[in-house]
């Protein structure tokens, strides 16, 4: 029953509920049931609410923030905070020459946003974790610069990664990309 919180919520509900009627008539059994019913739905609700603020703490604002703060992090110099956000990262020569073509063509960069017209095409739908969440997805960003310019970025987001036949936890982006027709394409690591 915890694999659903509204089973959870439920029972916390009905156990009320029960030790009420229980109460009110003394003939019924039931009352250790009942507050067993609502410790049991207290304790499975809670770990359903930490889980759900840990995955929008964690996961979901990786997602939604995109690259933007790894490459604010590396135009304000610092390099080893840039490459915790990529699964596998260049050597520093070329994520300085990828973050200094950023700054001079785009200026500094302020925050993304996920590209509204992004379609579910980006998604594999066959790669579920849980049948639910995706475990990789190629997103497109809008990146805005302290101007509000803006220009779109591409990146690629693994949740987990495949190690010996096991699933780890990875929650990075394997790669980004400028698409720039004018002044060339920019990705980040080659």
């Amino acid at each position: 029953m915890g694999l659903c919180p509204l089973f959870s919520v439920a029972s916390v509900l009905c156990g009320f509920r029960a030790i009420v009627d229980i109460k009110a008539n003394q003939n019924t059994r039931g009352l250790k049931l009942a507050w067993i019913a609502m410790m049991l739905g207290t304790l499975v609700t809670g770990v359903w609410i930490g889980g759900l603020f840990w995955w929008n703490t964690n996961v979901r604002s990786v997602i939604n923030h995109g690259p933007a703060n790894a490459i604010r992090f590396a135009q304000l110099g610092d390099m080893e905070s840039f490459n915790t956000f990529f699964s596998t990262s260049g050597n520093d020569e070329e994520a300085a020459k990828f973050v200094h073509a950023i700054s001079s063509r785009y200026g500094f960069v302020s925050h993304c946003v996920l590209n509204p017209e992004t379609t579910e095409d980006a998604v594999d739908g066959t790669d579920l974790f849980l049948g639910m969440v995706p475990r990789e997805a190629e997103l497109s960003y809008l990146v805005f610069n302290e101007s509000g310019e803006s220009f779109p970025i591409i990146a690629k987001y693994r949740l987990f990664a495949d190690k010996d036949g096991t699933n780890q936890f990875l929650n990075k982006f394997e790669w980004v990309e400028i698409p720039d027709k004018t002044l060339g394409d920019l990705r980040y690591p080659q």
